[in-house]
């Protein structure tokens, strides 16, 4: 990858300033439309620490960066959102549900495949595992060796750390 250029260095730079969601979106907007992959990343990886649900650390924030990872995700490529209903059965049922599936769903493929597998149901797993039934555990496992992707926990996702290898 290429050093980033005077421009990006100085978005990279004012990233770390902003504090409102919707200025954090506006860069990952201009971002793709300058086709600054470096910047964009940066800008999405705030957007997470400035917009917490929950208090880092807990199962309830772990589960709340998949349902809106890939809604800002689509948000920004697509211009609509598609919310997970977590209300129904409670965040950690719905990781274990989505993490069961036979075929990962969307919400698990487009973090991963724009660099941020620590945004899947599928990582909540290892970094909460006395919350979910070995089975569980099990599936999370085999779904992200299936893509190269380390089951090991990490840091603490939703911080603006990159810790989660690819």
């Amino acid at each position: 990858m290429a050093d980033p250029s005077t421009a990006e260095r100085g978005a990279l730079d004012a990233i770390s300033t902003l504090q409102d969601p919707v200025r954090s979106r506006a860069t990952i907007a201009n971002a793709r439309g300058r086709n600054s992959p470096v910047v964009e990343r940066a800008a999405f990886s705030h957007l997470r620490a400035v917009r917490p649900e929950a208090t880092p650390g807990t199962v309830e924030h772990d589960v709340r960066l998949p349902v809106h990872a890939p809604e800002e995700m689509v948000t920004a490529e697509r211009g609509k959102t598609t919310r997970q209903k977590i209300g129904r059965g409670g965040k950690a049922r719905t990781a274990a549900d989505m993490t069961l599936r036979q075929t990962a769903l969307d919400g698990f493929a487009m973090p991963v495949e724009r660099g941020h597998p620590e945004l899947t149901f599928e990582t909540v797993v290892p970094r909460n595992p006395t919350t979910f039934d070995r089975d569980v555990q099990i599936a999370a496992r085999d779904r992200l060796v299936a893509r190269n992707i380390d089951p090991t926990p990490h840091k603490q996702a939703g911080t603006g750390d990159q810790s989660w290898p690819i």
